[in-house]
This record gives C-alpha cells, sequence and structure tokens, in this order.
C-alpha cells in the first residue's frame, strides 16, 4: 500500500511525470559527464604534460571542450523542460 501522501500528491503529480522523469535523466547525464572531469586531469597530467605529448593534450583539451559543450546544453535542455 503506497505511502498516504504519496496517493494524495498522485494526481497533481502524474501530469507532469514525463518532464520530471526528463528532467531526472538530463540531470544524471551530467552529473556523469562532470564525474569525466577528474580522468581527464589526469590524462592531462600524466600524458601531455609529463609525458609530453602533444596527441594528448589535444585530445584532453578537445574532451575538455567536448564535456564543457555538453554540460551546457544539458543545463539549457533541463531549464527549458
Amino acid at each position: 500500500m503506497p505511502h498516504p501522501l504519496l496517493r494524495w500528491s498522485w494526481p497533481y503529480v502524474r501530469p507532469q511525470a514525463p518532464r520530471l522523469l526528463a528532467v531526472l535523466g538530463l540531470s544524471l547525464l551530467s552529473t556523469l559527464a562532470s564525474l569525466l572531469v577528474p580522468l581527464l586531469s589526469r590524462d592531462l597530467v600524466d600524458g601531455a604534460l609529463v609525458g609530453r605529448d602533444p596527441a594528448v593534450l589535444l585530445r584532453v583539451v578537445g574532451a575538455f571542450a567536448g564535456l564543457t559543450a555538453l554540460g551546457f546544453l544539458l543545463n539549457v535542455a533541463s531549464g527549458l523542460l
């Protein structure tokens, strides 16, 4: 048996459920993207700076730019919902 508060609020929440699930999904994607930043920082320091590898530097900088753009788009999309 559902909690009485959930049973009471469900008629109000139900019409918004698709939007709430979409925002939840976008928030999860944004969190996963932000978890990649420390890994990219590791690659930047170990591969590009210490290893002096320009190919790794370009790859990491491109990945940072892509993650920044992805985070921006996810936040805009979440705000539009």
